[in-house]
């Protein structure tokens, strides 16, 4: 049995038709008929039906055989892709996830990043979350290689403090204290607070910001969107506290926040018990010195 034998027998059951899949496989009709019929007698079983005029099927026993084929072409692919790595340790798939309300200075470090000549061979395939996400799981799982996100711990995770995040005010762009340059929770106790999703980092982040303060903010929704709490906002239904993103200035007012926990750590995400591919590795190096040359050292919180 070949691996060749096993590539023609998927083809044929893909297409259903020897002629077709010699086609596809450039190669004569009649050679990869006799290949399959070789097989077919290694294994004393036949693999497919054969009538004039109509489509090959499987037999029962080519429909139990044809996955392992696929497992086996499979497997020999991706030994192909990691010998391929091997070879080339720059060369490779790096998976990265985050937040886009946590993703300020992650465009700036990927700028960076693609502008180094070592690492054009490297892909990144970034996943942002623009909705309610929990993906500190999948990294621990190793289905994705690197997060950023501000969950100073998790079971299976390193973490690293990667770069600061303010916190700022958003207020309808009409609201009194709109024109303010710095404002106090103090100076909002009285407004409705819109929240993002209970449960999160930030909104954690944010109680603690008013417990030290000994205020109970006034909570009118519970957003899993932060496109949506911009939303409300801007239609006047409360004020927000969140990181400073791009917002339209004829709608909200960003105002600097004054309190002692206006900045908060992004945190840079991998797991604890698997090995980094090379490719990955290089990447959450190059980001831990970028971080350090353009922020210092961050201390942890």
């Amino acid at each position: 049995m070949t691996l060749q034998q096993i590539k023609y027998v998927i083809e044929v059951a893909h297409t259903q038709n020897f002629t077709q899949a010699s086609q596809n496989l450039n190669v004569s009709q009649p050679s990869l008929s006799h290949s399959i019929r070789v097989l077919e007698q290694e294994l004393e079983v036949p693999l497919f039906i054969r009538a004039s005029g109509k489509k090959v099927e499987l037999t029962t026993y080519g429909e139990a055989f044809l996955p392992y084929c696929r497992e086996t072409v499979q497997k020999v692919q991706d030994a192909e892709r990691h010998i391929h790595q091997m070879r080339n340790p720059m060369n490779g798939v790096v998976n990265i996830a985050y937040s886009y309300i946590n993703g300020s200075q992650i465009p700036t470090i990927f700028q960076s990043f693609y502008e180094e000549s070592s690492s054009n061979e490297i892909s990144i395939e970034f996943s942002v979350n623009h909705r309610c996400a929990v993906f500190e799981r999948d990294v621990v799982l190793g289905n994705i290689d690197i997060a950023f996100a501000c969950t100073k711990e998790f079971e299976g995770l390193e973490v690293y403090p990667i770069a600061k995040q303010d916190l700022v005010l958003m207020l309808p762009v009409h609201h009194p204290l709109a024109g303010a340059k710095k404002l106090s929770l103090q100076d909002v106790k009285d407004e409705t607070l819109l929240w993002y999703y209970k449960d999160s980092n930030l909104y954690r982040w944010i109680l603690r910001m008013y417990q030290m303060e000994n205020l109970e903010p006034d909570i009118r929704t519970d957003s899993t969107d932060w496109s949506s709490q911009i939303s409300y906002v801007a239609l006047g239904q409360g004020i927000s506290i969140g990181p400073r993103l791009p917002v339209d200035p004829q709608l909200i007012s960003v105002v600097e926040l004054d309190h002692p926990l206006n900045k908060r750590n992004v945190y840079m995400l991998w797991a604890k018990d698997k090995k980094l591919s090379n490719a990955a590795e290089y990447v959450k190096q190059f980001c831990i010195d970028f971080s350090q040359e353009e922020f210092g050292i961050i201390e942890d919180e």
